[in-house]
């Protein structure tokens, strides 16, 4: 069975480790191990006074101060906030695990209800004619209104016989991965979709990789096509006319998800963020220009696991927990898609009736500690990386910038099959993460290892 294990934590000497961070042509960070590895085998390193100060030094709980500019105003009204024994910090390695074809297997074993589950690419003329025989025969058998629709468009899909995929392959009996063109976007990926039941219901489970990513998503039959859901905040119009219907109370959901992550053997992974979930309900196809919205109401939530090493853990901010392997992050000459390698993420949806989907993006294996006391900038340091940066943004930007949360935590850098975990300062701005329009994004990160800052707003 796939599992997330971490290994026993390797005891090193004092370690000063430099992780150099910088930005490739297709958007992938860099990590230069070199230095890492020649400290781990020599136990060396020293540092300056300036590099200590972080041991000694206390951080505040917030920061108050405006920044007049010659066009606007950086106004910084922020929290800090930091890990519990935040001086304390691991460096580890961990490495890309893809899902296999061992791994379909016993997932698809594990989830479904025995015997109820079968392969369903329909890439071919042959699969189309079985998978339609097939869907007719459990349409019969539909347990509401609502899964029989489910199946009344899957068969219109079939019928019409359009896929963006084609395979040359006979059929597609095999629990396996299934190397696939995909005519949208000129590439090769490698598919293996199931559908079968859990607890009577329907839902598909499946599983996609290209050079870049692997992912897994369990998603219920019934809110296939004519379902949409969004992330809301706990003070956005819906939430505070109707509130949350969901049967189960935000910690019940809780306990539900991390159970089931639990399940299904992923460990040393946290729950980092957890939003209310706007549902909508359409009469057809949700990209249909004709469809109209049935039902639209907060029904559950969105709990989103990061990884995590002893204090540390992964920082949530909406670009990074909001993937999809379906779309292109850069175009090359020739138009030839270049997929961005995501980080690792799970992301669980609970409803009124329990577990509705389950995402799993790049999963990862622990692999080692790099240093489990790296030397890492002083808070002085950081804030005046944050000042500086709000002076250049007063100056040079007619739009001001409003500073609400500095956050101590875990990035992800990635070199090749390699992702290490380095503690990286988040300095978030304009919050509308408790509105309808939700979102929460960092204006800068700030490397804590060597100071380097990474912009998303410019």
């Amino acid at each position: 069975m796939f599992e997330l294990k971490l290994k026993s934590t390797i005891a090193y000497s004092v370690l000063a480790l430099s992780l150099v961070l910088g930005l490739t042509g297709c958007g992938k960070k860099q990590v230069d191990y070199s230095d890492a590895t020649e400290a781990v085998q020599s136990g060396l390193g020293s540092a300056s006074a300036t590099d200590t100060a972080f041991d000694n030094e206390e951080i505040p709980t917030h920061l108050d101060m405006t920044i007049e500019g010659a066009y606007s105003r950086t106004i910084i009204d922020a929290d800090i906030i930091v890990p519990n024994g935040y001086k304390n910090c691991t460096v580890i390695e961990c490495t890309d695990r893809d899902f296999t074809d061992e791994d379909v297997q016993n997932f698809a074993q594990q989830i479904f209800d025995k015997d109820s589950y079968f392969v369903y690419m329909p890439y071919s003329e042959e699969e189309k004619v079985a998978l339609s025989g097939k869907l007719s025969e459990l349409r019969l058998l539909a347990t509401d209104d609502a899964e029989q629709f489910a199946f009344d468009n899957e068969l219109s899909k079939l019928e019409e016989g359009y896929t963006q995929y084609q395979g040359d392959y006979d059929d597609f009996q095999d629990i396996k991965y299934y190397e696939l063109y995909d005519t949208y976007y000129d590439r090769s990926i490698w598919k293996c979709d199931l559908l079968g039941t859990i607890d009577g219901q329907y839902y598909f489970l499946s599983f996609t990789k290209d050079k870049c990513n692997s992912y897994m998503k369990l998603n219920r039959f019934k809110q296939s096509t004519n379902f949409k859901m969004q992330d809301v905040g706990s003070q956005s119009l819906d939430v505070l006319m109707d509130g949350n219907v969901c049967t189960y109370d935000k910690e019940e959901a809780e306990t539900i998800a991390r159970d089931y992550v639990k399940q299904l053997g992923f460990e040393s992974m946290d729950i980092v963020w957890t939003s209310d979930v706007r549902a909508e309900y359409w009469d057809e196809d949700y990209w249909a220009s004709s469809a109209t919205m049935l039902e639209r109401q907060v029904d559950g939530y969105n709990f989103y696991f990061g990884r995590f090493y002893e204090n540390y853990s992964l920082v949530y901010f909406s670009y990074r927990f909001n993937q999809e392997l379906e779309y292109p992050t850069d175009m090359a000459p020739g138009n030839v898609p270049i997929f961005e390698e995501g980080s690792e993420y799970i992301r669980v949806y609970v409803d009124s009736r329990g577990i509705s989907e389950v995402e799993v993006y790049n999963p990862l294996e622990f692999n080692q500690v790099l240093s489990d006391k790296p030397v890492m900038i002083s808070y002085c340091d950081v804030e005046n990386i944050i000042v500086e940066n709000g002076k250049e943004h007063a100056q040079s930007n007619g739009d001001d910038l409003n500073i609400y949360e500095i956050r101590l935590g875990y990035d992800m850098v990635i070199d090749g099959d390699k992702n290490a975990l380095v503690p990286m300062w988040y300095v978030f701005y304009d919050d509308s993460s408790h509105e309808s329009n939700f979102s929460k994004t960092p204006y800068i990160r700030i490397n804590a290892l060597d100071g380097t800052v990474e912009y998303y707003l410019h």
